[in-house]
């Protein structure tokens, strides 16, 4: 019998490969699944997750691009890690089933902050700092690689969570239901800024409970 998708996603842990998936509470047939790793877990804020794209054609990587071998991975295969290529997605999108590997989370969070420095320059001259590979690719724009890579945002775009504030507000309201309305602030954990920053999404007197 198959394992139940619910029992799997409630595993999921930050740096953990995965496989996302549409929104099942929409129709998006033309939206294809991509490989993903966990970036943040805010579960116990709103239901949500921050992932980053992993594509497999490694020979197509950019200077802004990392490198991660299978053996770094435990995973089958080497992929490259888009670290420009992140976003927010529900739980129930995820699905680790087979086991696909990790990635080390102090090196993604690294990843992560270099590319939130360093905004539209490359990476080449960070090589020494980090034991993976940087791509060596440099895309022109309009050549294929920028057209695919625009797609693939696209395509990311159409597979995240709905951030606006009621869908954020529906999320957490859904979570925390059975606790009582006296309870909800006091349940919230905030442990990263981009935790913070789903906070801000809330409506403004739950923004100035939970902050105070």
């Amino acid at each position: 019998m198959n394992e139940p998708k619910n029992e799997i996603n409630h595993e999921i842990g930050v740096g953990e490969i995965c496989i996302l998936e549409p929104d099942s509470e929409f129709v998006a047939f033309e939206v294809e699944n991509r490989l993903v790793a966990i970036l943040y877990d805010h579960q116990k804020i709103d239901g949500t997750l921050t992932v980053i794209y992993l594509d497999k054609l490694t020979q197509l990587a950019t200077d802004r691009d990392f490198i991660i071998t299978k053996k770094e991975s435990h995973s089958e295969f080497d992929f490259a890690l888009w670290p420009d290529f992140s976003i927010r997605v529900k739980k129930d999108q995820l699905t680790r089933f087979p086991k696909l590997g990790s990635i080390d989370i102090s090196m993604l969070r690294q990843v992560e902050n270099l590319a939130s420095l360093m905004q539209d320059q490359s990476f080449y001259n960070m090589k020494e700092k980090f034991q993976w590979k940087i791509g060596k690719y440099i895309p022109f724009y309009g050549d294929k690689v920028w057209l695919r890579r625009s797609q693939i945002m696209d395509s990311l775009n159409a597979l995240a969570a709905d951030i606006e504030v009621e869908a954020t507000m529906s999320r957490f309201f859904e979570l925390y239901s059975d606790k009582g309305s006296d309870g909800l602030v006091a349940y919230l954990e905030i442990n990263s800024i981009a935790d913070a920053k789903i906070v801000c999404e809330f409506a403004n007197e739950y923004v100035r409970a939970a902050l105070v």
